[in-house]
């Protein structure tokens, strides 16, 4: 489980920095996402931060609480998801593709007015 021994100043810059671009960035008038690269967590980490958000017995990890937190915010409905990527190794698929292998944890806001059902599985897991 990943968690700050310290404050959670990652935490904060990041949501101060989403909260700006939610009133810079998006005009309100139609949906938009925010996908947030985040280079220093492996995709192991990020798994197991969306493992201990979907297990009910245990509490919501501090990514889920400021998600939710911003998405609930007054003026965002026009903002459909938020969506984690974590580093990745490059590597090799079929046909001439490059893989990264990272993992992404996405939290859709499906109730949104502006949500519609083709955004349903943006980031479905691969077979």
């Amino acid at each position: 489980m990943l968690q700050s021994a310290q404050d959670d100043s990652l935490l904060t810059y990041t949501f101060d920095t989403l909260s700006r671009s939610a009133n810079r960035q998006l005009s309100g008038q139609r949906a938009g996402m925010f996908l947030l690269g985040l280079d220093g967590l492996e995709a192991e980490s990020l798994l197991d931060l969306a493992q201990q958000d979907g297990a009910g017995d245990q509490p919501p990890t501090a990514l889920r609480v400021r998600v939710s937190e911003f998405l609930a915010s007054h003026g965002r409905d026009h903002v459909i998801g938020v969506g984690f990527i974590s580093k990745g190794g490059l590597r090799p698929a079929a046909g001439g593709v490059t893989d990264s292998g990272g993992s992404a944890y996405v939290f859709p806001k499906r109730e949104s007015p502006m949500w519609h059902d083709d955004f349903s599985g943006l980031f479905a897991e691969r077979a």
